[in-house]
Protein backbone atom coordinates (compact mmCIF):
# COMPACT_ATOMS: atom_id res chain seq x y z
CA UNK A 1 0.00 0.00 0.00
CA UNK A 2 1.17 3.47 -0.86
CA UNK A 3 1.44 6.19 1.68
CA UNK A 4 -1.39 8.64 0.19
CA UNK A 5 -3.66 5.66 -0.05
CA UNK A 6 -3.11 5.19 3.57
CA UNK A 7 -3.71 8.88 4.43
CA UNK A 8 -6.26 11.74 4.03
CA UNK A 9 -6.61 14.78 1.66
CA UNK A 10 -4.59 16.67 4.04
CA UNK A 11 -2.21 14.36 5.14
CA UNK A 12 -1.42 13.47 1.65
CA UNK A 13 -0.70 16.94 1.22
CA UNK A 14 1.60 17.24 4.11
CA UNK A 15 3.61 13.94 2.76
CA UNK A 16 3.76 15.00 -0.60
CA UNK A 17 5.64 18.21 1.07
CA UNK A 18 7.63 16.34 3.27
CA UNK A 19 8.54 14.17 0.81
CA UNK A 20 9.68 17.61 -1.89
CA UNK A 21 11.64 18.37 1.13
CA UNK A 22 13.38 14.98 1.31
CA UNK A 23 14.36 14.88 -2.26
CA UNK A 24 15.22 18.49 -2.42
CA UNK A 25 18.34 17.31 0.13
CA UNK A 26 19.63 14.50 -2.49
CA UNK A 27 22.77 15.28 -3.86
CA UNK A 28 21.95 15.78 -7.32
CA UNK A 29 24.37 14.17 -10.53
CA UNK A 30 24.96 17.14 -12.43
CA UNK A 31 28.40 17.56 -13.07
CA UNK A 32 29.64 14.54 -11.98
CA UNK A 33 31.81 12.24 -14.57
CA UNK A 34 33.54 9.12 -13.92
CA UNK A 35 37.41 9.84 -13.31
CA UNK A 36 38.72 5.97 -14.57
CA UNK A 37 38.27 3.38 -16.66
CA UNK A 38 36.87 -0.01 -14.44
CA UNK A 39 37.30 -3.69 -15.57
CA UNK A 40 34.17 -5.04 -14.36
CA UNK A 41 35.07 -9.22 -14.35
CA UNK A 42 31.47 -10.18 -12.50
CA UNK A 43 27.98 -9.68 -13.53
CA UNK A 44 27.72 -8.25 -9.63
CA UNK A 45 29.95 -5.45 -10.62
CA UNK A 46 28.52 -5.00 -13.61
CA UNK A 47 25.43 -4.53 -12.01
CA UNK A 48 26.18 -2.05 -9.36
CA UNK A 49 28.16 0.01 -12.10
CA UNK A 50 25.12 0.14 -14.37
CA UNK A 51 22.76 1.51 -11.57
CA UNK A 52 25.24 4.21 -10.81
CA UNK A 53 25.93 4.99 -14.63
CA UNK A 54 21.55 5.29 -14.82
CA UNK A 55 21.80 7.93 -12.15
CA UNK A 56 24.47 9.47 -13.41
CA UNK A 57 23.25 10.41 -17.11
CA UNK A 58 20.05 11.81 -15.46
CA UNK A 59 22.52 15.16 -15.85
CA UNK A 60 21.76 14.96 -19.44
CA UNK A 61 18.30 15.86 -21.25
CA UNK A 62 15.92 13.50 -22.59
CA UNK A 63 16.27 14.50 -26.23
CA UNK A 64 20.02 15.27 -26.39
CA UNK A 65 20.53 18.76 -28.75
CA UNK A 66 22.10 17.37 -32.08
CA UNK A 67 24.98 19.70 -32.55
CA UNK A 68 26.47 19.15 -28.60
CA UNK A 69 25.94 15.58 -29.79
CA UNK A 70 27.66 15.63 -33.05
CA UNK A 71 30.66 17.95 -31.79
CA UNK A 72 30.84 15.69 -28.65
CA UNK A 73 30.94 12.57 -31.00
CA UNK A 74 33.56 13.58 -33.52
CA UNK A 75 35.49 14.75 -30.98
CA UNK A 76 35.67 11.42 -28.98
CA UNK A 77 35.73 9.41 -32.42
CA UNK A 78 38.51 11.02 -33.51
CA UNK A 79 40.51 9.96 -30.12
CA UNK A 80 39.02 6.38 -30.27
CA UNK A 81 40.33 5.94 -34.07
CA UNK A 82 44.03 6.27 -32.81
CA UNK A 83 43.31 4.12 -29.77
CA UNK A 84 41.93 1.23 -32.21
CA UNK A 85 44.99 1.83 -34.39
CA UNK A 86 47.55 2.17 -31.15
CA UNK A 87 46.11 1.17 -27.98
CA UNK A 88 46.88 3.28 -24.65
CA UNK A 89 49.83 2.02 -22.76
CA UNK A 90 48.85 3.64 -19.44
CA UNK A 91 45.92 1.35 -18.97
CA UNK A 92 45.19 -2.06 -18.87
CA UNK A 93 42.52 -2.25 -21.60
CA UNK A 94 42.98 -4.81 -24.33
CA UNK A 95 43.59 -3.55 -27.84
CA UNK A 96 40.73 -5.19 -28.99
CA UNK A 97 37.97 -3.36 -27.21
CA UNK A 98 39.43 0.15 -27.92
CA UNK A 99 39.15 -1.65 -31.84
CA UNK A 100 35.71 -2.76 -30.91
CA UNK A 101 34.14 0.51 -29.42
CA UNK A 102 35.22 2.96 -32.19
CA UNK A 103 33.88 0.60 -34.52
CA UNK A 104 30.07 0.52 -32.65
CA UNK A 105 30.40 4.27 -32.37
CA UNK A 106 31.17 5.07 -35.80
CA UNK A 107 28.88 2.90 -37.60
CA UNK A 108 26.44 1.60 -35.48
CA UNK A 109 25.79 4.52 -32.75
CA UNK A 110 25.48 7.42 -35.40
CA UNK A 111 22.57 9.47 -34.09
CA UNK A 112 24.21 12.85 -33.29
CA UNK A 113 21.12 13.71 -30.40
CA UNK A 114 21.73 10.29 -28.64
CA UNK A 115 25.48 11.96 -27.89
CA UNK A 116 23.74 14.37 -26.12
CA UNK A 117 21.15 12.47 -24.47
CA UNK A 118 20.33 10.73 -20.92
CA UNK A 119 19.88 7.52 -22.82
CA UNK A 120 23.63 7.68 -24.67
CA UNK A 121 24.77 6.17 -28.07
CA UNK A 122 22.41 2.64 -28.65
CA UNK A 123 24.42 -0.38 -29.65
CA UNK A 124 20.07 -1.53 -30.57
CA UNK A 125 20.99 -3.32 -34.19
CA UNK A 126 20.57 -6.99 -34.76
CA UNK A 127 22.76 -9.59 -34.34
CA UNK A 128 22.77 -10.15 -38.31
CA UNK A 129 23.10 -6.44 -38.75
CA UNK A 130 25.88 -5.99 -36.17
CA UNK A 131 27.65 -8.94 -38.56
CA UNK A 132 26.97 -7.29 -41.71
CA UNK A 133 28.47 -3.85 -40.70
CA UNK A 134 30.78 -4.56 -38.24
CA UNK A 135 31.67 -8.08 -38.98
CA UNK A 136 30.32 -9.36 -35.65
CA UNK A 137 29.73 -12.94 -36.17
CA UNK A 138 29.63 -13.27 -32.04
CA UNK A 139 27.35 -9.52 -31.15
CA UNK A 140 27.01 -10.90 -27.55
CA UNK A 141 30.36 -11.58 -26.95
CA UNK A 142 31.47 -8.23 -28.49
CA UNK A 143 28.97 -6.60 -26.65
CA UNK A 144 29.96 -8.20 -23.25
CA UNK A 145 33.87 -7.50 -23.89
CA UNK A 146 32.75 -3.68 -23.63
CA UNK A 147 30.46 -4.17 -21.10
CA UNK A 148 33.58 -5.60 -19.07
CA UNK A 149 35.45 -3.04 -19.02
CA UNK A 150 32.65 -0.42 -18.16
CA UNK A 151 31.98 1.12 -22.03
CA UNK A 152 28.47 -0.50 -22.01
CA UNK A 153 25.58 -0.83 -19.76
CA UNK A 154 21.99 -2.30 -20.75
CA UNK A 155 19.36 0.23 -21.40
CA UNK A 156 16.04 -1.22 -21.07
CA UNK A 157 16.98 -4.87 -21.99
CA UNK A 158 15.19 -7.26 -23.32
CA UNK A 159 14.74 -10.49 -21.51
CA UNK A 160 15.59 -12.83 -24.27
CA UNK A 161 18.40 -10.28 -25.13
CA UNK A 162 16.88 -8.87 -28.11
CA UNK A 163 17.76 -5.51 -29.38
CA UNK A 164 15.69 -3.24 -31.28
CA UNK A 165 15.24 0.58 -31.81
CA UNK A 166 12.26 2.58 -32.81
CA UNK A 167 11.44 6.35 -32.68
CA UNK A 168 11.49 9.51 -34.69
CA UNK A 169 14.92 9.62 -35.54
CA UNK A 170 15.76 12.67 -34.11
CA UNK A 171 16.84 11.85 -30.27
CA UNK A 172 13.56 10.59 -29.48
CA UNK A 173 13.60 7.18 -28.99
CA UNK A 174 10.16 5.67 -28.30
CA UNK A 175 10.97 1.87 -27.88
CA UNK A 176 14.45 1.03 -27.92
CA UNK A 177 16.18 -2.43 -26.58
CA UNK A 178 20.21 -2.97 -26.22
CA UNK A 179 23.01 -1.05 -24.87
CA UNK A 180 23.96 1.97 -24.47
CA UNK A 181 27.46 3.66 -24.51
CA UNK A 182 26.83 6.56 -22.36
CA UNK A 183 29.78 5.88 -19.94
CA UNK A 184 31.65 7.09 -22.81
CA UNK A 185 30.25 10.91 -22.57
CA UNK A 186 30.76 10.76 -18.44
CA UNK A 187 34.32 9.68 -19.52
CA UNK A 188 34.66 12.35 -22.28
CA UNK A 189 37.26 14.77 -19.72
CA UNK A 190 39.04 11.56 -18.97
CA UNK A 191 39.29 9.84 -22.69
CA UNK A 192 40.69 14.06 -23.53
CA UNK A 193 43.18 13.84 -20.69
CA UNK A 194 44.39 10.08 -21.43
CA UNK A 195 44.85 11.33 -25.53
CA UNK A 196 47.43 13.96 -23.90
CA UNK A 197 49.23 11.47 -21.72
CA UNK A 198 49.38 8.69 -24.35
CA UNK A 199 50.63 11.66 -26.66
CA UNK A 200 52.96 12.42 -24.41
CA UNK A 201 54.45 8.63 -23.83
CA UNK A 202 54.31 8.77 -27.33
CA UNK A 203 57.11 11.30 -27.64
CA UNK A 204 58.91 10.23 -24.95
CA UNK A 205 59.33 6.61 -25.69
CA UNK A 206 59.01 6.83 -29.56
CA UNK A 207 59.63 9.86 -31.42
CA UNK A 208 62.53 11.47 -28.54
CA UNK A 209 64.29 7.36 -29.02
CA UNK A 210 64.14 7.70 -33.15
CA UNK A 211 65.97 10.91 -32.94
CA UNK A 212 68.12 10.14 -30.48
CA UNK A 213 69.07 6.71 -32.59
CA UNK A 214 69.52 8.56 -35.84
CA UNK A 215 71.75 11.06 -33.87
CA UNK A 216 73.76 8.47 -32.51
CA UNK A 217 74.05 6.11 -35.86
CA UNK A 218 75.71 9.26 -37.19
CA UNK A 219 77.84 10.00 -34.44
CA UNK A 220 79.24 6.20 -35.19
CA UNK A 221 79.92 6.97 -38.94
CA UNK A 222 82.08 9.84 -37.66
CA UNK A 223 84.12 8.41 -34.74
CA UNK A 224 84.50 5.17 -37.39
CA UNK A 225 86.72 7.92 -39.43
CA UNK A 226 88.72 8.95 -36.72
CA UNK A 227 89.17 5.24 -34.89
CA UNK A 228 93.07 5.71 -34.54
CA UNK A 229 92.33 9.26 -32.76
CA UNK A 230 93.02 8.30 -28.85
CA UNK A 231 89.38 10.11 -27.96
CA UNK A 232 87.85 7.84 -30.08
CA UNK A 233 87.51 4.72 -27.71
CA UNK A 234 86.28 7.16 -25.12
CA UNK A 235 84.01 8.89 -27.14
CA UNK A 236 82.46 5.31 -28.59
CA UNK A 237 81.77 3.90 -24.99
CA UNK A 238 79.57 7.12 -24.22
CA UNK A 239 77.68 6.20 -27.64
CA UNK A 240 77.23 3.39 -26.28
CA UNK A 241 75.88 4.43 -23.03
CA UNK A 242 73.66 6.37 -25.17
CA UNK A 243 72.16 3.55 -26.73
CA UNK A 244 71.71 1.41 -24.07
CA UNK A 245 69.36 4.31 -21.97
CA UNK A 246 67.46 4.72 -25.78
CA UNK A 247 67.15 1.04 -25.57
CA UNK A 248 65.69 0.82 -21.90
CA UNK A 249 63.84 3.61 -22.03
CA UNK A 250 62.62 3.32 -25.45
CA UNK A 251 60.37 0.42 -24.48
CA UNK A 252 56.10 1.21 -24.19
CA UNK A 253 55.43 -0.73 -20.72
CA UNK A 254 52.25 -1.22 -20.04
CA UNK A 255 51.93 -0.35 -16.38
CA UNK A 256 49.49 -2.07 -14.02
Amino acid sequence: MSITNSQGGTGQRRGLSLLGDLLGTLPGYEGIELDAIEHLPSEADRARYSAKIALMMQQFPEQGRKPTGRQRRRALLDILETFASQAPVSVAVPPIVWKYLHLAGAKICARDADWDSAKGPLIAASNDHLRRVLGWNAARTNIAKLAEYGFAVPYCLAGNGKRYLGGDGDGGTEDASGWSLGPLLLLETYISQLAEREDGLRRQHVEFPRRIKRATSAAYRIVRAFEQESWAPATRKKLEAIADARRLYGRRILSA
